[in-house]
């Protein structure tokens, strides 16, 4: 199995981005994790499994439909040995640019 990395998206902390918690209360949890507080780097990551020769791959991370700090899934198969053309299966766990740009 292997985590992939895909990019990285700098996001701006605001009061809606986290539901049900105060924005201080966000900025604080944040500051304590060594993050933050006002602005923070959104990893992606995508995993595969290779199994019978094959590459089963889930999600597609953004493709060359980011910016360009993502967008580095195929460049990171190669790096760990995965050929990005052995891909027989994509499975997409859910209906977000960052999972489905890169099909």
């Amino acid at each position: 199995m292997f985590s992939l990395h895909e990019g990285a998206i700098e996001r701006v902390l605001d009061a809606g981005f986290v539901k049900n918690a105060a924005l201080d209360d966000v900025k604080k949890a944040l500051t304590d994790g060594g993050i933050g507080p006002d602005k923070f780097n959104d990893p992606f990551t995508v995993t595969a499994i290779r199994t019978g020769g094959k590459v089963v791959l889930f999600d597609t991370g953004f493709g060359g439909n980011g910016p360009g700090t993502v967008g580095k899934l195929a460049e990171n198969m190669k790096a760990a040995g995965l050929d990005p053309a052995t891909v027989s299966t994509v499975i997409i766990s859910h209906f977000h640019p960052d999972h489905i740009s890169g099909l």
